[in-house]
């Protein structure tokens, strides 16, 4: 057979292969869509092809890991303002409570968020508040015990979406308080969250870093982390360098849920060096163990030359745990509190739909300088190697009542504002509220070391 002959033959059998394995990976793809396509026209209900795309969407990542997501067309928008850590709202975060007794899920009003005057401050709601309804929804809260650990099930993003809309419209928040159901009015307004924050703020939003408990002793809290938290960072820093220079340093990151990876990696990179473990930040691996990303410290400016102490609990996740990891196994900075939550899992976010939804799906695991896994993987033991650990001498967990304690109090102090002329009464000054004494062993045992080694430091 001539030589072209078999050239031809050759190119057919290349093509045909690989038209058989690209109808092999999309056949799943034809049979969904004939799916739909059948539902729509022969189901005896009438249902629109877009909520049944969203429905398969929603039942196929749920049977992936609990990170992954699927969001819809309706929810983009949120879901990126969030990320960026701005929004048309009323100020306020979210958190779900397990209710043992009734077996329902209780949503309840968390932090003040940005300890000043908000919207819903403004309009008298406060944390601890359980929202009951939004304009007259009633939130679907009963729920069956077996959906406590399935954070896509909770009725939070309901609520969140009815509260979000344009600045200026109001809406309706009815919570129950004390036994009984009240409804506040608020105007929703565009809201800036600040990342970083301090013991307390002013009317003018301005943060005091300097901890009530020690004059000597700079506290900052990293709430999140997003695109504009390592200039926050950098400006609470600058404040305080601009009262003398830094004698001790907490960075306080419970209840931090993480974010970007790019924010926590250049965080790393203003407190460590290249001088141990070639200033290694953080590698992500895939399935297979092979490294897909590792960040190493670049050679800037580093703060070092103070004591500095991070505190985390098991609400500390993801990207505030690569931060933590990275300064322990630097040796940068001693952890207190409790284990961190053990979230050290990639997600990237996907395009669906040419760009109208999106899938977040976990694709890789973070490993810290040490050489071990952060995320705490199905089937491990609390012996095993994951999260972040508090160090030896400083682990000081909380149970719940505890923990309920110590947000309660942290709240009602991130609510006090100054006022030019202090008409209400809870208006107080700075120095009013740095007297008042919070619940928090962990912070107290965050000051005792820092006081140790600011006392070892004086001889």
């Amino acid at each position: 057979m001539p030589r072209l002959n078999m050239f031809i033959i050759s190119l057919i059998a290349i093509a045909s292969m690989a038209c058989y394995h690209r109808l092999d990976r999309t056949r799943e793809g034809l049979f969904l869509a004939e799916a739909i396509d059948v539902i729509t026209r022969r189901g005896l209900e009438e249902i629109d092809r877009q909520a049944l795309f969203d429905a398969a969407m929603i039942g196929m990542t749920q049977e992936l890991d609990e990170h992954t997501q699927f969001v819809s067309r309706e929810d983009k928008e949120p879901y990126q303002s969030g990320l960026e850590g701005h929004f048309a709202g009323i100020g306020v975060q979210m958190e779900s409570d397990f209710d043992e007794e009734t077996k329902a899920i209780k949503l309840l009003i968390g932090d003040t968020l940005i300890g000043r005057p908000t919207p819903a401050h403004d309009a008298g709601l406060r944390a601890g508040d359980q929202i009951v309804a939004v304009d007259g929804h009633r939130l679907a809260t009963h729920l069956t015990e077996e959906v406590k650990e399935d954070r896509k099930k909770l009725p939070s993003n309901d609520a969140m979406n009815r509260i979000k809309g344009p600045a200026g419209t109001k809406v309706d928040i009815t919570v129950l308080r004390d036994g009984e159901e009240r409804t506040f009015q608020v105007t929703r307004q565009e809201i800036d969250v600040d990342t970083i924050v301090g013991e307390f703020a002013d009317s003018e939003r301005k943060w005091d870093f300097i901890s009530a408990k020690d004059s000597r002793i700079g506290y900052i809290r990293i709430k999140a982390f997003n695109d504009r938290t390592v200039k926050e960072l950098q400006a609470a820093i600058d404040t305080l360098q601009q009262q003398g220079p830094i004698q001790a340093l907490i960075l306080d990151l419970r209840g931090n849920p993480g974010g970007y990876l790019t924010a926590a990696v250049q965080l790393c990179d203003m407190f460590i060096d290249r001088s141990k473990l070639d200033g290694l930040i953080v590698s992500t691996r895939d399935r297979f163990g092979k490294d897909v990303q590792v960040f190493y410290a670049q050679d800037n400016k580093t703060l070092n030359g103070f004591p500095l102490v991070i505190l985390v609990n098991g609400e500390s996740a993801s990207a505030s745990e690569i931060f933590a990891a990275c300064l322990q196994d630097h040796d940068r900075a001693v952890i207190v509190g409790s284990r961190s939550f053990g979230k050290g899992s990639v997600q990237e976010v996907i395009d669906l739909e040419r760009g109208r939804s999106l899938l977040k799906l976990t694709t890789n695991t973070f490993w810290r300088p040490s050489n071990k896994q952060i995320h705490k993987m199905e089937g491990v033991s609390e012996e095993d190697d994951w999260g972040v650990r508090p160090d030896e001498g400083w682990d000081l967990p909380f149970d719940d009542e505890q923990e309920i304690r110590r947000k309660e109090e942290r709240s009602a102090r991130d609510a006090l504002f100054v006022e030019e002329e202090a008409t209400s009464p809870e208006s107080q000054t700075r120095q009013q509220a740095a007297s008042t004494v919070l619940f928090d062993p962990q912070l107290d045992k965050a000051v005792e070391y820092l006081q140790a080694e600011l006392e070892k430091k004086s001889k």
